[in-house]
């Protein structure tokens, strides 16, 4: 959910019907999305993203909820989309954990070592860290790289993740487009379901909790079915 997007008690609202409508499946993923989303496609002003989104999360505990609950009446996990340090600091803190995007297995363990230290001093449970995979069933590379070519266009030309790209260790020259093939390589798992499992393996093993694979078609769209059928298989 785009902060930007939906009010925080309207947020809570859905939030909660969600959770006892799942029978407490539900994670709610906050982020402060982009400026030319913000701005021109909704009309806000994006400015201090940080400073907004700790408003909102605060705004967001205090709404008030009086429909239906799970006997239990567990609240639903809240994931902030946090790629640099202090929005990864304030998911620690304030929210259960962080949900990064188009990260390294590298970036993965670094994520991991801040959310822990942010937490080490206080009494509050181990950030979740959820992490995401677009994966080709693809062996040849580049039938491989032009899918990921596809997805990636929209993402290329945005501050927010040029930023977390460049403390990555790429460069402006990575994300011109088409996206470089290290880029390409290294944000999207390509390969056979073994190649695709092996890649979650190495999330999995830089810290993260949850990896949430996302199957891309030959065009690069999502929701790609067969991706997730080899890879549980």
């Amino acid at each position: 959910v785009s902060i930007w997007g939906h009010d925080a008690q309207t947020s809570r609202m859905a939030a909660m019907t969600l959770q006892e409508a799942t029978g407490g499946r539900f994670v709610l993923g906050l982020g402060v999305s982009h400026a030319h989303l913000a701005e021109r496609l909704r009309g806000h002003t994006y400015d201090r993203p940080l400073t907004r989104m700790r408003e909102y999360l605060a705004a967001y505990r205090s709404a008030v909820y009086r429909g239906p609950m799970l006997d239990d009446g567990d609240e639903p996990p809240v994931l902030v989309a946090a790629l640099r340090e202090r929005m990864l600091g304030l998911a620690a803190t304030e929210a259960d954990g962080a949900f990064p995007y188009l990260i390294t297995p590298e970036r993965v363990a670094w994520t991991r070592g801040v959310l822990d230290a942010e937490t080490a001093s206080a009494a509050r449970p181990r950030p979740v860290l959820a992490v995401s995979m677009p994966a080709v069933l693809e062996s040849d590379p580049d039938a491989a790289r032009a899918t990921a070519r596809a997805y990636l266009a929209p993402y290329l030309r945005t501050p927010n993740y040029q930023a977390c790209w460049a403390e990555q260790g790429f460069a402006e020259v990575d994300w011109e487009k088409p996206g470089s093939d290290r880029l390409v390589d290294a944000m999207v798992a390509r390969g056979d379901a073994g190649a695709l499992r092996a890649r979650a393996d190495e999330l999995f093993a830089a810290g993260a909790d949850h990896v949430a694979v996302i199957g891309l078609a030959p065009d690069g769209s999502t929701e790609h079915l067969p991706v997730l059928e080899a890879v549980a298989g």
